[in-house]
């Protein structure tokens, strides 16, 4: 994908992986990179040194994935995106029922805000 003057979301932006991937895409000539996360595990110190360019936004109204308004909300005029959101590995051998709520049903509302959202 060329990424000039593209619209980049990256769901779980604020975690390890997220945060390195964002610093990665400032690397490219993009317009915007959206951050949707709920920072429980993801931190704003991740996000010290991106924050400050005028490209990077945090989604203001929220990072949860259970919440298929807000994730098609924040897929609304995006172009691309990586998804890195998911609960720990201990977390979901301890719950089950969780990791199938936020992996699974999360997934699945990312996938139908793309759909909501396509341009092409």
């Amino acid at each position: 994908m060329d990424l000039k003057d593209k619209r980049i979301l990256v769901i779980g932006g604020a975690g390890l992986i997220g945060s390195h991937t964002i610093d990665q895409l400032l690397k490219e000539p993009v317009k915007e990179i959206r951050i949707f996360d709920n920072f429980s595990r993801g931190r704003a110190e991740n996000l010290a040194g991106a924050i400050s360019d005028p490209r990077v936004n945090i989604f203001p109204h929220g990072g949860e994935l259970l919440h298929p308004e807000i994730v098609n909300a924040a897929m609304d005029g995006i172009d691309g995106v990586y998804c890195f959101a998911a609960l720990w590995l201990l977390h979901c051998w301890d719950y089950p029922r969780s990791a199938l709520e936020v992996n699974v049903t999360g997934l699945f509302n990312i996938l139908e805000a793309i759909t909501t959202n396509r341009t092409n």
